[in-house]
């Protein structure tokens, strides 16, 4: 059963021996990493699913471990999460320094389609294309496109997605490409092969027009 952050804090973190803080990261980093292994295998949709879903227990879960890594750090404690993670924490501080994002999805004999936004001072300019064509231009709001881009913690995400780690192979099918360019850091290149990570429909809904196309 899930519980607020706030009943989280107070009966498993507040005024707990750090030792005990440390353990409850590890478990809850261990149950999120168990939940987006799950999730990013290419037959999950095919399998039954248990409710809450393994996306909601996933953002739950981030919500008690966010709760306890700041008791953490109260004490002045470094948090025994993995290199992974704190490079998804680390990322999300350069998020407000994002200059671009181009997604690209194509394969072989199929459609190729792009979306790419370009972040100005006040706003969030879109483009979609089909097949080379420009087929929409469009504004997200700024303040939404940032939240939405710190909530998928994209630094944790692996560089090259496969389905091979499944043991399932997949002639053709669907390749794609991510690139990220921020102001203050080098770019963030992220690519995959009829896999993709457990949260990218998050992204799609962050940076895409909202539209669906019949061509």
């Amino acid at each position: 059963m899930l519980i607020s952050p706030s009943y989280f804090y107070e009966q498993e973190i507040k005024d707990k021996d750090s030792t005990i803080i440390k353990n409850k990261i590890k478990n809850l980093c261990k149950e999120i990493s168990h939940l987006k292994y799950e999730m990013e295998n290419p037959d999950y949709d095919n399998q039954p699913h248990m409710d809450p879903s393994n996306l909601v227990r996933i953002k739950m879960n981030r919500e008690y471990l966010n709760t306890a890594l700041k008791e953490l750090e109260k004490l002045n404690i470094d948090p025994p999460v993995s290199k992974r993670m704190i490079k998804g924490i680390e990322l999300n501080k350069h998020t407000g320094a994002i200059k671009s994002i181009k997604y690209d999805i194509h394969g072989f004999f199929m459609s190729q389609d792009i979306y790419e936004v370009t972040v100005e001072d006040n706003i969030v300019n879109g483009k979609y294309y089909h097949n080379g064509n420009l087929i929409n231009e469009y504004t997200r709001d700024k303040e939404e496109f940032l939240d939405g881009i710190n909530n998928l913690y994209i630094g944790e995400w692996q560089k090259n997605y496969s389905t091979s780690k499944y043991g399932i192979d997949v002639m053709d099918g669907q390749q794609w490409d991510l690139t990220i360019i921020y102001s203050d850091r080098k770019k963030v290149t992220i690519s995959g092969d009829n896999a993709w990570p457990y949260n990218f429909d998050e992204l799609l809904d962050t940076i895409s027009d909202g539209k669906e196309y019949d061509f």
